[in-house]
């Protein structure tokens, strides 16, 4: 599919380069939704609602205090996924950088509101929100802090006909949690709006699979 014509007809978007220059890929993809979701939450509510369920993912950044329980979720609504690939050999691995726990202790406690202190805290972000299409983006782009230039990444990065995102959902990261008797632990929710997450254990593990139906690949240098 040669796509000009519709970059051309997209002038709203205000790309940064012209239609026969090389435009990123991925922000040209999420100015064009994002500007999508305005006119149909405004002129058609239900196809705003259909794109949302669509393309719409949601990540959940969440802090636990280690002394009281406490749990603190930040959503965080997205259209694709940003995966950093330097150093990863395939999409595996850069998805579990994305979803590693990190214990924050010694100088670097978080202030806990139930504690009303610094405490040892985890620190972990998972997907809350599947969508239907998944769109997943990979960091090629990178600085080199020896040159301090911008530097195309062109390391192999693996992937396969399919894809299963049961372990990096919020769901899958509790359900250890959900053994250990918490039924005493504090609840804070920071977002406005908060869906359940997926509720792992009655969902079929086939809702979780996804099957590759496109690949674009930038044919180029990072200039």
């Amino acid at each position: 599919f040669d796509p000009r014509s519709l970059v051309e007809a997209c002038a709203c978007l205000k790309l940064e380069f012209d239609v026969w220059q090389q435009n990123d890929a991925s922000e040209f993809a999420t100015k064009l939704l994002d500007r999508l979701e305005i006119s149909l939450k405004k002129w058609a509510p239900d196809h705003f609602q259909h794109m949302d369920h669509t393309f719409g993912l949601k990540q959940t950044k969440q802090k636990i205090c280690k002394e009281c329980g406490l749990k603190s979720n930040r959503e965080e609504k997205l259209l694709n996924i940003d995966c950093q690939i330097r150093g990863k050999s395939d999409i595996h691995e850069a998805l579990e950088a994305m979803t590693e726990v990190e214990i924050m202790e010694g100088s670097n406690k978080v202030y806990c509101d139930s504690c009303k202190k610094n405490t040892d805290t985890v620190l972990r972000t998972a997907l809350s929100t599947l969508p239907n299409v998944l769109i997943l983006s990979l960091k090629r782009f990178d600085l080199d802090f020896t040159t301090f230039e911008t530097v195309k990444l062109n390391s192999r990065c693996a992937f396969g006909q399919t894809l299963n995102l049961k372990k990096y959902t919020l769901s899958a990261m509790e359900e250890p949690d959900a053994t250990e008797d918490n039924a005493t632990t504090p609840m804070d929710t920071e977002s406005e709006e908060k869906e359940k997450p997926l509720p792992s254990a009655q969902v079929d593990d086939d809702d979780y699979e996804y099957r590759l139906v496109g690949v674009l690949v930038h044919a180029g240098v990072a200039q």
